[in-house]
């Protein structure tokens, strides 16, 4: 399954030392909020968050949300009582955009916020 919308993604695509495991994500439903966290990759220098929305769920192509050197990430751009689903793909390099090699991304995980 092509849930990224960007092609497998299957492996390191070419840095030494780049990551060749998927981060394990979790993600939690808040008050207009979803909070992911993931177990840190080996070989990582930042991770690529992407989301999709709506009933089509891990089968729709993803968007890129954000690019975090740190863990937890907090979505905030959510509405309430909608589904929302998330992967995190680690990326290798000397952390510049030019450098980057990817590794495999996580499982595609669901939440679906909560209101006041």
């Amino acid at each position: 399954m092509d849930f990224l919308g960007i092609g497998s993604i299957a492996q390191n695509s070419g840095c030494p030392g780049g990551p060749t495991q998927a981060p394990t994500l979790t993600v939690t439903p808040g008050s207009y909020q979803v909070s992911l966290s993931w177990i840190p990759v080996s070989g990582a220098v930042k991770y690529w968050i992407f989301r999709t929305e709506g009933h089509a769920g891990c089968d729709s192509g993803m968007a890129l949300i954000g690019k975090q050197t740190t863990i937890p990430y907090t979505d905030t751009e959510v509405a309430a009582q909608r589904q929302y689903c998330y992967a995190v793909m680690a990326a290798g390099g000397d952390g510049s955009e030019g450098s980057m090699c990817f590794g495999v991304a996580s499982t595609c995980q669901c939440a679906t916020p909560m209101g006041p």
